[in-house]
């Protein structure tokens, strides 16, 4: 059973991972191109929106509550006898939460590039 969970964690990290670096990709190639595709769109509406923060906060939440009864019982008693399967679970959740919070990052940045780009077409004569 063990394997099961571990390729599962595999497979939504690494599906995050890449659904997060197709979009900044696209949104360098439309920095670099000046368009706008209809990926960067989706993505821009999640990534800029005030809901976005709800997503690794609920991940970071969700992870923290699986192993927190562990975390306990081994404060008080110097053990732990909670199944594994919660500790991968709670691995998942928070490598999801960390790349998006990665990728709002570097979202940012980009969106200062773009700033930073119009301000210097307007200087230029």
């Amino acid at each position: 059973m063990i394997y099961r969970f571990v390729v599962s964690h595999l497979a939504a990290t690494t599906a995050c991972l890449l659904l997060c670096s197709s979009y900044l990709a696209a949104r360098v190639s439309d920095l670099v191109l000046q368009s706008h595709s209809r990926v960067t769109r989706l993505g821009m509406s999640f990534f800029h929106s005030k809901a976005f923060w709800a997503a690794p906060v609920a991940c970071i939440a969700l992870g923290g509550s699986l192993v927190i009864p562990s975390f306990l019982e081994l404060v008080r008693t110097g053990a732990t006898y909670e199944h594994w399967s919660r500790f991968i679970a709670m691995s998942v959740l928070f490598s999801v939460a960390f790349i998006l919070i990665v990728t709002w990052i570097l979202n940012y940045a980009l969106s200062l590039l773009v700033e930073r780009n119009a301000y210097l077409r307007k200087q230029q004569p």
